[in-house]
This record gives C-alpha cells, structure tokens and sequence, in this order.
C-alpha cells in the first residue's frame, strides 16, 4: 500500500513535470517561430510589393520603348520616300531638261533639212524614204504626247510610270534626230561630187566605165613594152 501511494505521488509528480516542461518548451518554440515567420512574411511582402513595382515600371518602358522605335521608323519612312521622291523629282526634272533639248535641236536641224531639200531638189529622190521616216516618227511622238495627256492619272502618278514615258518620249526623239541628220548628210555628201555620181543608174554606168578604163590603163601598162 505505502509503495502504492510513493508510486502514485511519483507519478503526480512526473506529470506535472512534463506537463510544465512541455508547456514552456511550446510556448518558447511557437513565440519564436511565430516572430521568424512574422518576419518572413513581412520581408517577402515588401520583396514582392518591390518586384512588382520595378516589373511595372520596366513594363511600361518597354512598351514606351516599342512607340518609340514605331515612331523612329515611321519617321525614317516618311524621310526615305520624300527623299526618294526629290531624287525622282530631280531624274525626271533632268528627263525633262534633256527632251527641251533635243527638241530644240531637231527644230534648227529640220529648218537646215528643209532648207536643203528646197535648194536642192535633184536630191529629192535621195530623201524620199528618209523624209518619209521623219515624217512617221514624228507621229509616233505626237501620239505619245497625246498618251501622255490622256492616260490614267493614277499612272502617271507612279514615278516608274512616268520614268518609262519620257524615256521612251526621249529615244524616239533621239531617233528623230539621227534621221534628219542623215538626210542632211545626204545632201551635203552628194553636194560635194559630181551630180551624176547621185542618179542611181548613171552611178552606176560611170562605176563600170571607171573599171573598163582602170582595165584598159593596167594593160597598156603591161604591154606597151613588147
């Protein structure tokens, strides 16, 4: 009985024990933990609160960024194309120079045609087929001109368009001239020799008659001293 109730003491007092053991371990641990994870918690907030604040700013200077370049390269556009619109501007200004030109100078070259053709009418049979020519492009010229007035405007508005109708405005004009210098020089060569030599058929009797004489000539030469 008596080892029964120092058992039992023994028992109260180990108990008892634990117990205050167990609460002041607990309280100890959760009050510390509780504070590192306050803690914890407080830093992560005001990490993330950070993190956030300095996604949104990068955020918005990205996207500032990208209207920036959008700008820039909308500019540098509208730089390119009025530059290229200047540089065209200036090409077909030349195109243009060139055709006043030209023109000018088969106007002084008809006059000296027609001028030749009228004191020297015995050539007309020289010029009739280069006359003719003359004649033809010119109203191949006068119907581009009259394409050029009457085309589409939206055409005309496209630079490559109007590039490839004053060039070919500019070669049929250069051609035009070659052919009324060809019938000058037509003139002018045959005015320098005999006229006979400029009738075709007599051309060609006093070729042959040149050849019979450079014959006759080379024998004489060969047998006059046998």
């Amino acid at each position: 009985m008596k080892q029964l109730i120092q058992l039992s003491v023994l028992l109260f007092f180990s108990t008892v024990t634990t117990l205050q053991a167990q609460s002041y371990y607990e309280t100890v641990i959760n009050s510390s933990l509780l504070a590192h994870i306050s803690a914890n918690h407080v830093t992560r907030e005001a990490s993330l609160a950070n993190f956030n604040s300095i996604f949104k700013k990068q955020k918005e200077f990205y996207e500032e960024s990208n209207k920036k370049i959008v700008q820039v390269v909308a500019i540098h556009e509208k730089i390119y194309q009025n530059l290229y619109n200047i540089n065209s501007l200036f090409g077909q200004s030349k195109q243009i120079k060139y055709i006043k030109d030209y023109v000018f100078s088969i106007i002084g070259n008809l006059r000296k045609m027609n001028k030749l053709a009228v004191e020297n009418p015995q050539y007309s049979f020289w010029i009739k087929k280069e006359t003719d020519q003359v004649y033809s492009k010119v109203l191949s010229i006068i119907e581009e001109r009259k394409a050029f007035l009457t085309e589409d405007r939206k055409r005309l508005i496209d630079s490559a368009d109007r590039d490839a109708l004053l060039d070919r405005v500019y070669m049929k004009l250069r051609l035009l001239n070659v052919s009324i210098l060809n019938v000058i020089n037509i003139i002018e060569f045959n005015k320098s020799r005999a006229y006979i030599y400029s009738i075709p058929v007599f051309n060609n009797f006093v070729e042959h008659d040149k050849q019979l004489v450079e014959e006759i000539m080379q024998k004489y030469r060969r047998y006059k001293y046998y």
